[in-house]
C-alpha cells in the first residue's frame, strides 16, 4: 500500500516538472518575427489634436483613433471597443458627419479598417525622418485616400 503511494507521487511530481519544463520557452516569442507597432503616436499638429480629442469625447465606444491632415482634408482611421464592432461601419459614418459639422472648414474622411490604421501611423512614422519632403507627404497622402475609396465613392 505504501508503495503504491509512492509510486503514484514519484509519478505526479515527473509529470508536474516535464509539463512546467516543456512550458518555459513557450511563454517568449519567437525571435525572427517582425511585430507591428501600432502604439499612439503623438506629432500632431494643433487642429489635428483638436479634432481628435473632441471625437475622442463625443465617442466613447472610439477605443483608438488616428489621423493625418493636409490643407483642410482630414484622414482619420478608428477603431471601436469590442462590443461595437458590429456597428463599426456606422460609427464611421457618425464620426465623419460629426467633424463635418463641428469643424465646417475640414474635410474627414473616416475609416474603421485596420489597414488604413497602420498605413496612418507609418505615414507618420516616415514624417519624423530627415529626408521626408512634401512631395512624398503629398503622395502618401494620395494613396491612402485612394486605399479608403469604395466602389460607390
Amino acid at each position: 500500500m505504501q508503495s503504491k503511494k509512492n509510486d503514484l507521487l514519484l509519478l505526479f511530481c515527473s509529470t508536474l516538472i516535464f509539463l512546467v519544463s516543456c512550458q518555459n520557452n513557450q511563454a517568449t516569442p519567437p525571435a525572427n518575427q517582425e511585430r507591428i507597432n501600432t502604439q499612439p503616436i503623438s506629432y500632431l499638429d494643433q487642429d489635428e489634436h483638436q479634432v481628435n480629442q473632441s471625437v475622442r469625447n463625443e465617442f466613447n465606444q472610439i477605443a483608438e483613433l488616428t489621423s493625418v491632415t493636409y490643407n483642410q482634408e482630414i484622414i482619420m482611421a478608428i477603431q471601436v471597443n469590442q462590443l461595437a464592432q458590429f456597428n463599426e461601419q456606422k460609427i464611421a459614418e457618425e464620426v465623419e458627419a460629426y467633424i463635418e459639422e463641428t469643424f465646417p472648414n475640414k474635410q474627414a474622411k473616416v475609416s474603421s479598417d485596420y489597414k488604413i490604421f497602420l498605413e496612418i501611423n507609418r505615414l507618420k512614422q516616415e514624417i519624423t525622418q530627415v529626408n521626408f519632403n512634401s512631395e512624398d507627404f503629398n503622395q502618401a497622402f494620395k494613396e491612402i485616400k485612394k486605399l479608403m475609396k469604395t466602389p460607390k465613392d
